[in-house]
């Protein structure tokens, strides 16, 4: 009983529940289908259509989840996503026929309720048929199991009353009870069968879908639902007396009677896709039946599902009828079409298409094939299958029509044609049109050159063009009218009504407004004889004032007779008008520069006769006008002078325009002659002139400047010393003999040039302090210096140098004087360096006076202590020899200092041996193989960089020995736990060879023991033997060989002592 319970349960809530959820899915697709056929026979209006198609659309998205929230099986699970998708591809079709609607975009909206719309929706309805159907099986299955658990109980039921008869009397009471129970809940049960029957009766009442169970063996109609009543137009009891034969015409009986067999023996549901039904009326219907096999009323029955698919097969009928259309029309269209599948294979080519390009769908079976021929050059090729692609990709994302576009296509014949294409996306197919504007492109060519010729003229000519009509008064204006006055012509009217007024009038100068606007007036009213013409101020958009030159005539019939129509332009003239007034003022300024510029002019004819003077000639001369009206050309010029002046113009004769310079003296009225200078003119050519003219200046003051000029240059170039002048950016401007003679430089090699060429490099820091006080108006005297010359020797000097200030008061360059002072700075070095050696002499002598006083005193104390205890009595022999060892010793130590003192005698004293070439590398490579068993032996690591120099000129036995002291030394005190690391190089600056030893070794306090480096018998370290004469002796021989040693150490760091020499 549980289990039937359990069942009566899953049958109301998990099957008659979802199959009214399907059977109104169905219902509302059917609905929108009749909708959108009632809309397009305009039945119904678009806002009534819009309403329904929502309501609809709504219906079956709250029906279809609902449905999905009850408990489906596998099967129907993977139907129901299958049935998803295709939900959601139909939600899209109706969203787009809403939008249509909303639009009322009629021609969208037939297109969407056509191809679209059905093979969207048919689908669906399947999927849905197809649910109802598995609703149906499922619900046979848990009636079936419902029959069959009542029976069950019911045996069961018989059986626990006879056991309970025959077992004892004593469980009766118990049993009853339990038997009364058992009663009770088998009630319940039949009860909630009787609700879901009535439930199951109530939806197949109100559902939608025709419902009709006949009787498979009579053909009887046993029960129907309301939807069959409305539709085939029978009353219910009329319908119950009748077979299902009578609702079908008599030519499908036979094949209904089959139909019941075939049913009556299967256990499949069977659908009929389009069976034609009759109404009452007579009237045929295509009705599409899903039949089910049921127990009705405890006999086999046929559940029929019925809905009207009338019109939609009507609608199907008429779109294939469309569609055979619309291909005969597309294969006889006069415009090329080709139809695309999406795989890009080329399914048709319309006839005009093989006309116009030559191709058909064998030249060209896919887009492939297609690109390369219709566009061979690759790049134009790759343009334009971008755009196309493009352009399809934002039609297919935006959903909107494509935009067609233009390219030029290449025939079979290889001719080309202009062509306007457009697509249109037929789902697994794509419709491609192809527009021939070949024609209408060499037609637009043509008009493009005429305009472009046009307008360059007008733009060239900087012409505006203007019509004026007489009978209303319109003035059309062309857009160079306006943009001459920076406007436009879209900001005016200009659409034939009367604008004279904004277009002309108002822009006119106030005082060219009453005279030009009468004078047009006038012209027409006057018969319009001859030609327009007017000048006139009209008004920039900047506020400027614009002159044009306005010209026009009204034009005449082929009969001569004056038309309404005046044709003219506007030329804007303002540049003219300014250039009329320039030159109006220019000859003004001319005027008044000639009559008031300080210089002379004079104009002479062919015939050498002064014909004009200018006003300055008076001022210049001291004469009046009556003094000189008459004088001859001979009188200008000095007795002196005149020759060569007269020569000047004869060359001239012959040299039209040229300038040829003159200078001569001309009187005063002081009875005095003044210089002047200037230039004499042939322009006897110049239609304007037809004189020789000259014009000139007073230059008397200048020659008298010019005079001492000559004088102190003589000065100059007559000095010993270099006198050079220079600007403030250090270029050389003059430059005498005596620089020629120091320097070596010719005033030609080196005026032009940077003063730098004859400073050493390291002294141009020198010379920019020097420039920087001469800027502060600050002289330098006798500073002293080094300059180079021109073969690079470098000579002492001594410079002043002033700063040069002209007229005005402004620094502009300097002026320098360079005495050489070599030979006193080189005897003053002389002298300084035998001050040094005499001092150096007297520090060697306290030195020595030092070692006799301290290192010889020691011994020789010794021996005289020692030789006094030989003279004392009673000495045993072996004290004597004891004595006598003492004495030796002392003896040989003492003789040891003496030649240690030779040996520093030797090397102080005059050098000998003769200076040569010598190959550092190779002299470190001899020291290294002396010294190889301790290099071995200490593991000592050698690092050497001669690259900067290698070779010297030196004494080669001093140089070893330098090395091979400063290379002992760095062996003798190695750090103990550290190999010997010295590293040898060298440098070269500024003209000096610098060595440089560097070692890791033990190092030397130099805060406390610096002064005590390079000193005689100086030791810093005992761990091992020495004398403390090494230092020393490489000093020594360093400065021997004029050189200078420095020393940088720090304790248990290192050592680096750097050698300095002249580079020779």
């Amino acid at each position: 009983m549980r289990a039937l319970n359990e069942n009566l349960q899953t049958l109301y809530a998990d099957r008659l529940l979802p199959l009214e959820h399907l059977g109104n899915i169905r219902y509302s697709y059917g609905t929108i289908l009749l909708t959108v056929k009632q809309t397009n026979e305009g039945e119904i209006n678009y806002a009534e259509a819009r309403k329904k198609i929502q309501e609809c659309q709504d219906n079956i998205n709250n029906n279809w989840n609902t449905y999905l929230l009850t408990y489906l099986t596998p099967e129907e699970n993977k139907l129901a996503d299958e049935t998803t998708v295709l939900l959601n591809k139909s939600n899209l079709s109706i969203n787009q026929l809403k939008d249509a609607l909303d639009r009322k975009d009629v021609t969208a909206f037939k297109k969407i309720s056509g191809t679209p719309l059905y093979p969207t929706l048919l689908p669906l309805r399947d999927r849905v048929s197809t649910l109802i159907k598995m609703q149906l099986k499922v619900s046979k299955t848990i009636h079936t199991s419902n029959i069959k658990s009542y029976n069950s109980a019911s045996k069961k039921f018989i059986f626990i009353i006879g056991f309970t008869l025959v077992i004892t009397a004593l469980l009766s009471h118990y049993l009853i009870k339990n038997i009364n129970d058992f009663i009770k809940e088998l009630r319940e049960s039949n009860k909630k069968i009787k609700e879901a029957e009535k439930q199951y009766r109530y939806l197949f009442k109100n559902s939608p879908a025709c419902n009709i169970i006949w009787d498979p063996k009579t053909l009887n109609i046993l029960e129907v639902n309301d939807a069959v009543i409305e539709k085939y137009g029978y009353r219910r009891e009329e319908l119950t007396n009748m077979t299902v034969l009578q609702l079908r015409p008599e030519k499908d009986h036979e094949k209904m009677k089959e139909h019941a067999k075939n049913l009556l023996n299967g256990m499949k549901p069977s659908v009929n896709m389009a069976s034609t039904h009759l109404k009452k009326n007579g009237e045929e219907m295509r009705m599409e039946i899903t039949s089910h096999k049921i127990i009705y009323n405890n006999h086999t029955a046929i559940l029929a599902l019925a809905n009207d698919v009338t019109e939609l097969l009507l609608a199907v009928n008429r779109l294939k009828s469309s569609e055979e259309r619309l291909i005969r029309v597309m294969e006889n269209s006069p415009i090329p079409m080709a139809i695309t599948l999406s795989n890009q294979e080329i399914v048709f080519f319309n006839k005009q298409f093989t006309e116009v390009f030559g191709y058909t769908t064998d030249d060209v079976p896919s887009t492939d094939e297609w690109w390369p021929l219709a566009y061979p050059e690759e790049n134009y090729r790759e343009i334009v299958k971008k755009e196309w692609f493009d352009r399809m990709e934002r039609t297919n994302t935006t959903n909107t029509r494509f935009e067609p576009m233009e390219a030029k296509v290449c025939c079979k014949n290889g001719s080309s044609r202009f062509i306007e294409f457009n697509y249109a996306d037929l789902e697994d197919e794509y419709l491609v049109i192809f527009h021939d504007i070949t024609d209408r492109k060499l037609a637009e060519e043509k008009i493009r050159t005429s305009e472009e010729r046009y307008k360059s003229i007008i733009t060239v000519s900087n012409t505006g063009a203007w019509e004026y009509h007489l009978d209303n008064g319109y003035l059309w204006c062309s857009p160079e009218y306006f943009s001459m006055l920076g406007r436009k012509q879209t900001d005016y009217d200009m659409s034939g009504n009367e604008n004279l007024q904004e277009t002309w009038i108002d822009l006119l100068h106030p005082e060219d407004f009453e005279k030009a606007s009468n004078h047009f007036a006038e012209y027409l009213k006057n018969g319009s004889v001859g030609t327009y013409e007017n000048y006139f101020r009209m008004q920039h958009i900047n506020g400027d004032w614009i002159w044009i030159w306005s010209r026009g005539q009204t034009l005449r019939d082929e009969k001569g007779n004056l038309t309404n129509l005046t044709v003219g332009t506007h030329i804007d003239i303002t540049q003219r008008k300014k250039i009329e007034k320039e030159l109006e003022q220019s000859e003004e300024k001319h005027r008044a520069l000639i009559e008031n510029i300080s210089d002379t002019i004079i104009l002479i004819n062919e015939d050498l006769e002064i014909t004009y003077r200018s006003p300055s000639y008076m001022r210049n001369s001291g004469l009046m006008e009556k003094d000189y009206n008459t004088s001859p050309l001979t009188n200008l010029f000095h007795p002196d002078d005149l020759p060569n002046c007269l020569r000047i113009i004869e060359q001239a004769r012959t040299s039209f325009g040229k300038p040829i310079p003159i200078q001569f003296r001309t009187s005063h009225n002081t009875e005095q002659y003044k210089w002047v200078e200037g230039t004499l003119t042939n322009l006897l050519h110049n239609e304007s002139v037809k004189h020789y003219v000259i014009n000139y200046r007073d230059i008397t003051e200048r020659k008298k400047f010019e005079e001492q000029q000559l004088l102190i240059t003589s000065i100059v170039n007559s000095s010993d010393d270099a006198i050079i002048s220079k600007s403030l950016d250090g270029i050389v401007t003059s430059w005498n003999h005596g620089a020629e003679q120091i320097l070596g430089y010719s005033a030609e090699e080196i005026i032009g040039k940077h003063i730098s060429a004859i400073i050493p490099t390291e002294l141009l820091e020198e010379d920019i302090n020097i420039i920087e006080k001469i800027k502060m108006g600050i002289s330098v005297d006798h500073y002293e210096t080094q300059r180079r010359k021109k073969d690079g020797e470098l000579l002492y000097a001594s410079l002043t140098i002033s700063p040069i200030i002209n007229t005005e008061g402004r620094i502009t360059g300097a002026s320098m004087v360079l005495r050489d002072t070599s030979y006193s700075k080189i005897m003053e070095l002389e002298r300084e360096k035998t001050i040094s050696e005499l001092l150096q002499r007297n520090r060697d002598l306290q030195q020595f006076s030092y070692i006799v006083s301290h290192n010889l005193r020691g011994p020789v104390a010794t021996i005289i202590g020692l030789t006094d205890l030989l003279s004392t009595k009673h000495l045993s022999e072996t004290e004597k020899k004891t004595m006598w060892e003492g004495i030796n010793t002392s003896v040989h130590k003492l003789d040891d200092v003496i030649k240690d003192l030779n040996n520093i005698l030797v090397v102080k004293s005059q050098i000998s041996e003769k200076k040569e070439n010598i190959q550092l590398s190779a002299l470190l490579g001899d020291l290294k193989k002396n010294i190889a068993n301790i290099v071995q032996k200490e593991n000592v690591q050698f690092f050497l960089d001669f690259d900067a120099v290698n070779e010297i000129t030196t004494l080669k036995s001093y140089m070893y020995s330098i090395l091979y002291n400063l290379v002992s030394n760095s062996i003798k005190y190695r750090q103990p736990n550290l190999d010997p690391v010295i590293e040898i190089k060298t440098e070269l600056t500024a003209g000096k060879v610098i060595l440089i030893i560097k070692d890791n070794c033990l190092g030397i306090d130099l805060i406390n023991k610096g002064d005590q480096v390079f000193g005689l018998y100086k030791r810093f370290h005992f761990h091992t033997e020495g004398k403390g004469m090494g230092l020393y002796m490489v000093k020594t021989q360093v400065e021997a060989l004029d050189g200078k040693i420095s020393i940088k150490s720090e304790v248990n760091k290192g050592t680096e002592f750097r050698i300095e020499f002249e580079n020779q």
